[in-house]
């Protein structure tokens, strides 16, 4: 059986690289919701805008009909990665430690090749902490940041640290929602609107 516990995500919303001082509260969402079955297996490589390899990205194929994480890989040292796809429309995100999060559509050769930017001026940073019902802060707690503009379907994940601290930095304007999607939990929610100009 699994452990469902309650958690919160001290959540804000950043135009620099700090972290916000005050986090935002945010309102419980449950998110059980079924995933389609895979339905092939394809590889591909992340790399940066210099071509090197980027290791440690998670890659996540996202099913456009439930902004849903389908299927989840981490590149390895060679910036390489497995993951399933369904049948179902998807998009493949990618984020790593210092680079910009990355979207692509999947071809039919089996074959991904995600390049992540280096962070600039225009980069948008979401960052906030997980904690559990008593405060505490969660670690490796997998949290997902839905966007609402084109292209559809593009959500981002990330996972805590020891302290329970995340960051997403992402390129494009709009609004997104900020929540925990951790088979192990049940989430609370933060929609975030534009707020840098």
């Amino acid at each position: 059986m699994k452990k469902r516990l309650l958690i919160s995500v001290a959540a804000g919303l950043a135009c620099s690289s700090q972290v916000p001082e005050h986090p935002k509260e945010i309102t419980r969402l449950p998110i059980d919701l079924p995933a389609p079955s895979i339905d092939r297996h394809v590889e591909g490589a992340i790399v940066g805008p210099d071509g090197r390899a980027v290791a440690g990205a998670l890659v996540s194929v996202i099913d456009q009909g439930s902004y849903r994480g389908v299927g989840f890989s981490v590149s390895g040292r060679d910036g390489r990665f497995s993951v399933g796809l369904p049948s179902t429309p998807v998009v493949v995100t990618a984020t790593a430690d210092g680079h910009v999060a990355g979207v692509l559509v999947p071809t039919a050769d089996n074959r991904l090749s995600v390049a992540l930017a280096k962070p600039s001026e225009a980069t948008r940073r979401f960052s906030g902490t997980v904690v559990d019902t008593k405060g505490q802060p969660l670690a490796r707690v997998r949290v997902r940041l839905m966007h609402w503009q084109w292209p559809i379907g593009a959500t981002f994940y990330t996972a805590s640290d020891e302290a329970g601290r995340f960051l997403f930095s992402v390129d494009s304007a709009g609004s997104y929602d900020l929540l925990v999607d951790d088979p192990r939990y049940i989430s609370d929610f933060a929609p975030i609107y534009d707020a840098c100009v």
